[in-house]
């Protein structure tokens, strides 16, 4: 039997890493699933590169991990003080991130969500307050 490797899962490619060799795949067989090289897959598995977002999510479907451990959205941010309220909004409960989008979306004018819409093709919700009973 191989002997299993020590992995960083704290880096996506150890995540990459540990959940290709968990599902019985050797570097090749992954590559030809998806289309690549085996290359491309070692140069994820060491942090070289990050897979592409589609490459991503067909990672997450044939490896059975979530998207959000092969990506770090916080990357995506533009700078600190975006991660900063990525990392914030990521650790509220749900029903506070919640009443955040809701706060936030009331902040935005009318224009500003317009705006928003156009540049970055977001939809943003219609919000409807609860009402007491």
């Amino acid at each position: 039997m191989p002997r299993q490797r020590l992995r960083d899962l704290s880096t996506i490619g150890g995540k990459i890493a540990q959940a290709r060799e968990d599902s019985g795949l050797s570097q090749d067989k992954l590559a030809r699933h998806l289309g690549l090289s085996r290359s491309a897959i070692a140069q994820w598995e060491n942090n070289l590169c990050a897979p592409s977002f589609e490459n991503a999510k067909s990672l997450s479907r044939l490896l059975d991990i979530d998207i959000k451990d092969i990506l770090d959205f916080a990357d995506f941010a533009a700078d600190e003080k975006e991660k900063t309220i990525l990392h914030l909004f990521r650790s509220m409960h749900p029903n506070d991130q919640k009443f955040l989008l809701i706060i936030t979306s009331h902040l935005c004018s009318d224009k500003t969500k317009r705006a928003l819409q156009k540049r970055q093709r977001l939809i943003i919700p219609s919000i409807s307050w609860p009402t007491e009973t």
